[in-house]
């Protein structure tokens, strides 16, 4: 559900809105909780595919299958994604490339933002809360880093390396750590 807000003043003390706009508490009196009947977020699903190496959004709220973003081409083979909500951006490795970038489903500011060092990046998450950015990288080191979503060249760390096989998904739990 969207935004919530009180409809009733002492100058109007019944429930009267407007559509999306729906007030399920007691009319008459104040504190009449309404709420809107349109979601804050759209739906919708990322996926990648390869060859053409391309990044969509398909909107799951529509009755036809409906593009939600602009999509992130050019790509040789996008492998693992993540979409950070609060920035519109889309995260992607591209294994061919060998790069992580990320770019704004409205198309605009696409950027490499980690080259050197990236081998076979097999997951990706991003942590919304600490604007970092986890991923697996499945080369010959094996490892599972670390960097901060601005200056991710600069912030970069590796938190394992070795001793495990096939370093794939990773998730985040940003709100329990």
């Amino acid at each position: 559900m969207g935004s919530a807000f009180s409809a009733v003043t002492p100058e109007w003390p019944q429930c009267h809105v407007p559509p999306p706009w729906h007030c399920p508490g007691p009319a008459g009196g104040h504190g009449c909780p309404c709420l809107s009947t349109e979601p804050e977020h759209e739906l919708f699903l990322v996926y990648g595919k390869g060859r053409p190496g391309i990044i969509r959004g398909m909107d799951m709220g529509a009755k036809v299958p409906d593009e939600h973003m602009i999509p992130i081409e050019n790509l040789m083979n996008p492998r693992a994604l993540d979409f950070h909500a609060e920035t519109g951006f889309i995260y992607f490795a591209d294994t061919t490339s060998y790069l992580i970038g990320r770019q704004k489903i409205d198309g605009t500011e696409r950027e490499t933002i980690l080259k050197d060092g990236i081998h076979n990046v097999e997951g990706i998450a991003v942590d919304w809360m600490g604007n970092n950015l986890y991923w697996t990288d499945d080369g010959p080191k094996k490892t599972i880093s670390v960097a901060r979503l601005e200056k991710a060249a600069q912030t970069r760390k590796t938190l394992i390396e070795g001793k495990m096989t096939h370093p794939r998904a990773i998730v985040v739990d940003p709100l329990n750590g």
